[in-house]
């Protein structure tokens, strides 16, 4: 086992970029700050751990993560009325935000009316397989001074990369 692979508890750095079915970009940090994640944590999605693992430092891939692997089917079911009677400050909701209800739901505001507004409650990727390009930056062994493992904000992690995902 070299140094330089990745295995459960080291932290990678990685270049991605990610593309949608359609060829639509979703995220590329190529000119940013890496993707910088805890093998073996549950930062990312599991499928794309599987696919880096013993993946070294400088090598690139390219796969697939079709959408039933990823996160799942666009649900119609969670896309949502709320009435205005039964929103916080009604007034500062704006299309696209990303808002909590009273139920503890979660979404991305679609359409705003005056009689309320409509909100998608499915992550942001459901129903997208997911084309990956990485470049394996740096892998290394953890630290007393890594941060805890939590999976990323909104992140390919669990969403974007940049965001979390």
């Amino acid at each position: 086992m070299n140094l330089k692979d990745i295995t459960p508890g080291r932290i990678v750095s990685l270049s991605v970029l990610l593309k949608d079915q359609h060829g639509d970009l979703l995220a590329d940090n190529r000119e940013g700050p890496p993707q910088v994640y805890r093998h073996g944590a549950g930062m990312i999605l599991p499928r794309l751990e599987q696919y880096l693992a013993g993946m070294q430092v400088d090598q690139e891939a390219e796969f697939c993560i079709p959408f039933e692997r990823a996160f799942g089917p666009h649900e119609p079911g969670l896309v949502l009325f709320v009435s205005r009677e039964d929103l916080e400050s009604p007034e500062f909701i704006r299309l696209g935000d990303h808002i909590r209800i009273f139920d503890g739901t979660e979404g991305v505001v679609k359409t705003v009316t005056d009689k309320g507004i409509v909100m998608d409650a499915n992550h942001p990727l459901a129903g997208k397989d997911l084309f990956y390009h990485v470049r394996v930056i740096d892998v290394r062994e953890a630290t007393d001074d890594d941060e805890p493992p939590v999976p990323f904000e909104g992140g390919y992690g669990y969403c974007e990369v940049g965001c979390g995902c």
